[in-house]
């Protein structure tokens, strides 16, 4: 990692904002009076890099210059023939603490700063820069940037700082990595070791499917599709229904449009009678100048004008019976037309019931489906807690036999061990008395020569000396003869104890195995009544969902046994 150039803004005693180029060549050095801010150059270098500073790995809010809000600081460096800048800034809080913020990014061939992919949040911009410079804090504050009194951890080999050390220099070769790697390749072993183990217990535990289990089998299936059938049959029903309001909908708009067409044909009924007033008025007007006219000029032919009054006076009575004739017409007509009115209105009405009931329909279906894969579920469950409580008590019988076989063969074992205890006190006993007359027999052979016996006193005459000599020896072969026999018994009684502890042994382990097993399956059935739980109060839930008048269908009020409980098949 090659520093090109630091930025410090409210920083420690960098107030005022301050930008250090280092050379990319050659030695740089720093010098300056004490408090001239050498050391928080590094600081600055420590908080851009890793986000911590010489005294710890974490930021401290004493970092921020007291007369600032905040600290920044920004660090432009080389590394892998790649230019990146990272900046962090830290700024006070109300609650007299610190807020921190970061930004990573390289610069691209145009000359621009742009930001690295994958650092938006705070612990992967860290994540990326350790990948980038390849060591940790603890490695850079060793191998980089030495710290005072910690410039010696490499070169110490005392025992006492052996641990710090290796960790030193994992950080600086990267050890960090495959220690990681080698924990999460261990972990996954485990998993799937347990995994392994999980699966042949399932395994184990599944049981042998028998002909009449299928037959039964095959028979709920068979059930399962005639109601399956059943439910198709609904479900064609509730779509010929839908049809049905859709046509009844049409038969509304198409009653809309004759009631348009009757209105207007009742505001022509209602100008009918002016019509022909205005009509009667110039037919008789019409009518009336020229007879006015012929009266003015011909007052002589009053005669023939009055002929031809009488005959308009009888085309005028035939018009008004054609006119009444007409009336009665209309009105058998008004009388169709608000038949029909009231047909049309029936009809709306009961579209409108239809299209309520449809749309309450499309409501509660899906309700009424959940409640019904619930109450599904909740039956499985509760035949999958009756098979988990059956194995639970068989298991527990199984225990029970365990423990009291294993009582025998604790007694058996302890047995065992008083006859081996006994066995070995006899052979130690009779080694004793052989290896006794054993050592005699060898004393005997080395008084030759003597004129008296050490053992009785008398003189040692050859005759003498060859009785002790036989006595010895048939002394001895009894005491083996004893030797070998106790030899003899403690074997066996050793093979008993071992024959006696492997039966005790398998005892406790087939009891532990049923312990487990048991322990397992009530487990199981805790969860399971868990989950039984879970469902009744979903069903409960589907159930308080439903309309009171479909919940009145199902029960006047909510039921105890939901598993038992009988549902609307229309």
């Amino acid at each position: 990692m090659i520093p090109c150039a630091l930025e410090l803004e409210g920083f420690l005693s960098f107030r005022e904002k301050r930008r250090l180029e280092f050379p990319r060549q050659g030695i740089t050095m720093l010098s300056g009076p004490n408090g001239a801010g050498k050391s928080s150059v590094f600081d600055g270098i420590l908080l851009a890099l890793f986000g911590g500073c010489r005294l710890k790995k974490e930021p401290d809010v004493a970092l921020i210059n007291v007369e600032s809000d905040q600290a920044k600081v920004a660090l432009e460096f080389e590394m892998g023939g790649e230019e990146y800048r990272v900046e962090r800034i830290l700024a006070r809080n109300n609650s007299g603490g610190y807020e921190q913020s970061a930004d990573l990014r390289i610069r691209h061939d145009d000359g621009k700063w742009k930001p690295l992919p994958g650092t938006r949040s705070l612990r992967d911009l860290n994540r990326k820069l350790g990948e980038i410079l390849g060591m940790s804090y603890e490695g850079f504050t060793t191998s980089v940037l030495l710290l005072q009194g910690k410039a010696e951890t490499l070169l110490n080999s005392d025992a006492d700082t052996a641990e710090i050390r290796f960790k030193a220099l994992s950080a600086i070769v990267g050890l960090e990595f495959y220690a990681d790697l080698h924990k999460r390749a261990d972990q996954k072993r485990k998993d799937l070791r347990d995994a392994v183990g999980e699966l042949r217990g399932a395994l184990s535990r599944i049981e042998q499917v028998t002909p009449e289990q299928i037959e039964g089998i095959r028979g709920q299936i068979e059930q399962a599709n005639a109601k399956a059938a059943m439910a198709a049959k609904a479900t064609e029903n509730l779509e010929l229904a839908c049809r049905r309001a859709e046509e009844w909908q049409r038969l509304g708009a198409e009653l809309s449009a004759a009631e348009t067409d009757r209105q207007q044909q009742s505001a022509l009924l209602q100008n009918a009678a002016a019509i022909e007033k205005e009509g009667r008025r110039l037919e008789e007007l019409e009518k009336a100048l020229p007879i006015v006219q012929e009266i003015l000029k011909h007052r002589e032919a009053i005669s023939s004008h009055e002929q031809a009054a009488g005959k308009c006076k009888e085309e005028r009575e035939q018009l008004l019976n054609e006119r009444r004739e007409q009336e009665a017409a209309i009105t058998e007509l008004k009388k169709q037309i608000e038949s029909i009115v009231a047909d049309q209105e029936r009809d709306a009405a009961r579209s409108r019931e239809v299209s309520d009931e449809l749309q309450g329909l499309k409501l509660t279906l899906p309700i009424l489906r959940r409640l019904r894969s619930e109450r599904e579920k909740l039956l499985q469950t509760s035949k999958q807690l009756g098979d988990v409580e059956a194995k639970i008590k068989k298991l527990e019988k199984e225990e029970a036999q365990a423990l009291e076989n294993l009582a025998p063969l604790e007694k058996t074992l302890q047995e065992a061990a008083e006859a081996l205890r006994k066995a070995e006190q006899n052979e130690v006993r009779t080694r004793t008395q052989h290896d006794e007359i054993l050592s005699r027999q060898e004393r005997f052979a080395s008084v030759a020569g003597e004129q008296r016996c050490n053992y009785c006193g008398q003189e040692l005459t050859p005759e003498h000396a060859e009785l002790e000599r036989g006595r010895i020896d048939e002394e001895l072969s009894r005491r083996k003869n004893e030797y070998d026999a106790a030899s003899k018994q403690l074997a066996e009684y050793e093979a008993a104890r071992r024959k006696a502890e492997e039966a005790c042994k398998k005892g406790k382990e087939s009891l532990d195995a049923v312990r487990a097993s048991l322990q397992k399956w009530q487990g199981s059935k805790e969860r399971g009544l868990d989950r039984q739980k879970m469902e009744t109060d979903a069903i409960a839930a589907a159930y308080g969902d439903l309309p009171i008048e479909w919940q009145s269908r199902i029960s006047a009020s909510p039921p105890r046994a939901w598993a038992s409980t009988e549902y609307p098949t229309e």
